[in-house]
């Protein structure tokens, strides 16, 4: 395949899909109508932050008549370049306008665009681009090896983000995909249903075929054409079993360039037949046939160039890598350590009250949610200080902390640490434990070997260990962070987590902390511990026997509002954990969600408030009762 070959192929192909989606938006027009899932009134609430200018703009584009307009239009471009042998400005102007159109659009139909209107986007702009450079063959090379990249990157990354996830590996996802009604369909289901080990051999032929599709470079090529057959026919009977049509026309028109990427150096049809040619001429022919021979012989410098600076960003990656974990392992430079009876080193402060406070007055023991750390309590923290002597720490493994049990892990190592840590940190003294999210199941845990030492206990939207059981929203959450806390630990190890954008709640902590929290959050410690904590309670929640840690002490629950707006059950599970006390009471911070509690301003003033005040209610209590 030469060089034109394979441009306008993949321009012509691309612009099937183009044709096709323009089509499709100008005889339904449901989905755009009050009610519908692109209506306008709904969508533009998502550019409310744009400037008036381009928000009158997209206004616009939004009317009837001219999304209308625009969509014939980009029928009639796309339409333009099935007809071979138009001239080169022509095809310039015609793939540039639907490339750009595209953009244009993409708010009006924001909701139900798909991988197929991203890779036509990118075919079309590149190919705008190639013709507009078409004298250049360097630059022709350059879109085609870009666009061959991004197509090897598409199908490489599919498959092994599913390799990661365990429904693939055991075959269960193509059942669970079939029975949807959006994807799926009824007799394929049945038949996965039917024949689990087929359901299994197709999914590991899916994982084999996309993790394996950069084998399209092997052998000078000679496998590529057998394999974008295979991925071209897995597209074809998607498009019949799910129904992604336009997925045919938009990954096959990366194929041509694909297949020129791949073959031999020299192999562009013209470069061949100029040098056999050459060798049937005069001699004097043979200048200007080399000449021509060297023209059409493809330039492989984008490849080498965005090798090069991949590998540059992959050593710049693992350096700042290695500079953040040594500011994770610093810490803030204050703390003290406690090594546990598990072998695990723990780093811990204890903040003195600002102000004068009785010698016997409760510690607060501020206990830390999964994948989080003590800097997350920097505010609550703050709050508090003023009255009370505060211990916050890093559970084995977070922050500047070390995980060293070579025992399997479990949730019953992490309350054994945090008795050895009050019990040192703390000598004799009450104490009141307060947890957050996990944190709060581990302090509630931590009630019986502390029985000599806590006062009380408040808990911030704690985890219930029968919510994976009880709770539909809390289970098919479970899904979605198993997943991502598989991909973290690894990705951060290589430096791909510096990348990641500041969290939101970062804005909220105090200055002085940010750095280290970012550095945390960035950090493969973070993600370590987070995964080890998250497959021990994952494990421990998915065969709770339903009894609950005994609860002696008072109890105060705090809960987000949201959190019980969305999920009646955990709404339950949480009374139940009220009631199993021998006190308790139960208060809703509004307008507030999970995080909120720790790094909303407002909320968090309301947490340190409702924990003062309980504290100061426990230490009545006992004073009265000695």
């Amino acid at each position: 395949m030469g060089r034109n070959q394979a441009l306008s192929a993949a321009e012509q192909i691309s612009a099937a899909t183009h044709l096709v989606s323009s089509l499709e938006l100008l005889v339904t027009g449901r989905d755009r109508e009050v009610g519908g899932l692109n209506h306008w009134e709904v969508a533009r609430e998502n550019f409310s932050d744009w400037s008036p200018l381009a928000r009158k703009t997209l206004d616009f584009i939004a009317r009837p008549k001219t999304t209308k307009a625009i969509q014939a239009a980009r029928a009639a471009a796309a339409a333009s370049l099935l007809v071979p042998g138009t001239h080169r400005a022509h095809r310039a102007a015609a793939n540039g306008f639907l490339a750009l159109s595209q953009l244009a659009v993409y708010p009006r139909h924001r909701y139900g665009t798909d991988g197929s209107d991203q890779l036509s986007f990118l075919v079309q702009a590149t190919s705008a681009i190639a013709r507009l450079g078409e004298r250049q063959p360097r630059l022709v090379d350059a879109c085609l090896w870009y666009v061959a990249l991004q197509s090897t990157l598409s199908y490489t990354v599919s498959g092994w983000i599913k390799v990661l996830s365990p429904l693939w590996r055991t075959g269960a996802a193509l059942p669970g995909i079939m029975r949807t009604e959006t994807y799926g369909d009824q007799q394929v289901f049945q038949l996965l249903q039917r024949y689990p080990q087929f359901s299994k051999a197709v999914a590991h032929s899916v994982l084999a075929m996309e993790c394996g599709f950069p084998a399209v470079f092997a052998a000078k090529g000679r496998l590529a054409p057998a394999i974008v057959t295979a991925t071209g026919t897995f597209h074809l009977v998607n498009a019949r079993v799910m129904g992604l049509g336009r997925f045919v026309w938009a990954f096959l028109a990366t194929y041509p360039a694909v297949l020129y990427a791949t073959q031999d150096r020299t192999g562009a049809a013209t470069g061949n037949a100029a040098a056999s040619a050459s060798r049937t001429l005069a001699r004097k022919d043979v200048p200007r046939l080399a000449e021509s021979a060297a023209a059409n012989e493809r330039s492989d410098t984008l490849p080498k160039i965005a090798a090069g600076l991949l590998g540059a960003a992959f050593t710049t990656g693992l350096a700042a890598q290695a500079r953040r974990h040594r500011r994770v392992l610093r810490g803030r430079g204050d703390e003290r350590t406690c090594r546990t009876r598990t072998g695990n080193l723990l780093a811990y402060r204890l903040t003195p009250a600002a102000r004068a406070s009785a010698p016997d007055a409760p510690v607060l023991v501020l206990e830390s949610g999964l994948v989080s750390t003590a800097e997350h309590w920097a505010q609550v923290e703050r709050l508090l200080g003023g009255d009370h002597d505060v211990l916050t720490y890093n559970r084995a493994g977070y922050g500047s902390s070390e995980h060293r049990d070579e025992q399997p892990f479990t949730l019953a190592a992490s309350v054994s640490d945090l008795e050895d840590l009050v019990r040192e940190a703390c000598p004799g003294r009450p104490v009141v434990l307060v947890g957050h999210s996990l944190g709060g199941y581990l302090a509630l845990r931590a009630l019986a070997p502390l029985r000599d030492l806590v006062a009380g206990v408040v808990l911030l939207d704690p985890s219930h260990p029968g919510e994976l059981q009880r709770s539909k929203l809390q289970r098919e959450g479970s899904k979605a962070f198993d997943f991502a806390l598989s991909l973290m630990p690894q990705s951060a190890r290589l430096g791909l987590c510096g990348m990641l954008p500041p969290p939101p709640w970062l804005e909220w902590l105090p200055e002085d902390v940010r750095p280290l929290a970012l550095a945390q959050y960035r950090d493969w410690k973070l993600w370590d511990a987070g995964a080890r904590e998250w497959q021990a309670a994952y494990r421990e929640f998915l065969n709770f026997d339903g009894q609950l840690p005994k609860i002696t002490v008072p109890l105060r629950l705090i809960a987000a509002s949201v959190t019980h707006a969305r999920d009646k059950d955990h709404a339950e599970l949480h009374q139940e954990l009220v009631d199993a006390a021998p006190s308790g009471d139960m208060h809703l911070i509004e307008n507030t969600n999970h995080d909120d509690l720790l790094f909303g301003r407002q909320a968090a003033g309301q947490v340190a408030a409702l924990v003062r005040e309980f504290t100061g209610q426990v230490t009545e209590a006992e004073e009265r009762t000695r």
